[in-house]
């Protein structure tokens, strides 16, 4: 069997982890490198803001400051509809709320009103996607 091997006009390969950015990817510590991350974006800038922008279309969410008021509005209204309790705990609501769905997006459930709660963030993440008694 042939040995196939590099031509002397090929560029050399970057080693893992490091798109020849002349970094590592990681830092000693295990954690993702800042500099790294920064000179990545700002290689493929254009690339990943065409992705994130198909993203938005196809899926239709919004993120980041353009979403936060309206964020702010649902958990005003489901506050007044429900009450300040986590509806999983039925404890008094804290400063880290997060709208939760009663029926999982992913389990068929959709963004109606009738499928919001309020949850406390770790009540929450506890629940993740199993289905959970409804209290109200």
């Amino acid at each position: 069997m042939a040995r196939w091997t590099r031509g002397t006009d090929v560029r050399r390969r970057a080693g893992r982890h490091s798109l020849a950015l002349g970094m590592p990817s990681r830092l000693a510590n295990g954690q993702p490198n800042p500099a790294y991350q920064a000179a990545y974006y700002a290689q493929h800038r254009e690339r990943i803001r065409v992705t994130q922008r198909e993203w938005r279309q196809r899926t239709g969410r919004l993120h980041g400051p353009v979403n936060l008021h309206y964020r702010r509005m649902v958990i005003a209204l489901l506050q007044e509809r429900d009450g300040a309790l986590c509806w999983i705990c039925q404890e008094p609501l804290s400063e880290k709320v997060s709208i939760d769905h009663v029926i999982q997006r992913c389990q068929g459930g959709d963004d109606s009103a009738q499928n919001l709660r309020l949850a406390h963030l770790a009540c929450n993440r506890h629940k993740e996607r199993r289905p959970w008694p409804r209290h109200g």
